[in-house]
């Protein structure tokens, strides 16, 4: 076969071939979904209205998609949570509307994870106390990060929108390994570092940690030194390992010190 006959086959016989090869692999491929800002606004819309149904069935078509789930709680519900914040510090719906969008919300999330964040009873050897900073009225992005501490074996007790007094207590009552802050506001700031020194007062495990999260630790990541903290995670999604990591330092730093007597 001459080389000029060669090419001739090539493009009419064998080039095709591979393009609709191609093409079928393309088409029998499932395609990842990444949820948009369309998809969060169109959600809000959906947890605000009077259908209890069809924010369930929208998450389950963005699913049907190939939505993962980490995409579906971080990108999504997460960002919808934040949203309606925002729609309430504008006064662009009410509270109520707000805590009904919320609770559509969470019942999402137990939803999406098969599991019900609040019933502490996840094994593990490790136990964690998640709170709000108290008077901290945006709890949402506390169930995310349950999540993934439950995924990673750890034992829960959650609480939002809990008064300094009510952490003490619990904290008083129960070994905590660590106690997690999410600081979604600056008016939570202000009285952080008494709540961080009342815990570490009161906890029956005197080398509780302190670690904390949210969107205000995001924006100024230096605030763990300034209230008492031990630590700042701002990656939900590892925060569990970060809450591991350290209790190695708090046991590491523990040896040292017996050492040392």
């Amino acid at each position: 076969m001459t080389a000029s006959a060669m090419v001739r086959t090539l493009k009419s016989k064998i080039l095709p071939r591979i393009a609709s090869a191609f093409r079928s692999g393309l088409g029998s491929a499932v395609p990842r979904c990444e949820p948009s800002a369309e998809h969060v606004a169109h959600l809000v819309n959906l947890v605000l209205g009077t259908d209890d149904d069809a924010p369930a069935a929208f998450v389950a078509g963005l699913r049907a998609q190939g939505a993962s789930e980490d995409a579906i709680l971080l990108q999504l519900l997460a960002s919808a949570a934040r949203r309606l914040g925002r729609m309430w510090e504008a006064d662009t719906i009410d509270f109520a509307s707000v805590t009904i969008g919320v609770s559509r919300l969470q019942r999402l999330l137990h939803h999406c994870a098969g599991h019900n964040l609040d019933d502490g009873s996840a094994g593990g050897a490790a136990s964690a106390l998640l709170a709000t900073s108290p008077g901290d009225q945006h709890s949402f992005g506390l169930f995310i990060a349950a999540e993934y501490f439950r995924r990673a074996g750890w034992h829960l007790h959650i609480a939002p929108m809990a008064t300094r007094a009510d952490l003490s207590g619990l904290v008083a009552e129960q070994w905590f390994d660590v106690a997690g802050f999410s600081v979604s506001s600056d008016r939570a700031l202000d009285d952080l570092a008494g709540d961080i020194a009342a815990l570490r007062q009161h906890s029956c495990n005197r080398q509780l940690g302190v670690m904390l999260g949210g969107q205000m630790v995001r924006e100024r990541p230096g605030i763990a030194a300034t209230v008492g903290a031990d630590m700042v995670s701002l990656d939900v999604t590892i925060a569990a390992r970060h809450a591991t990591a350290l209790l190695e330092v708090i046991k590491d730093r523990s040896k040292l010190n017996n050492n040392k007597r």
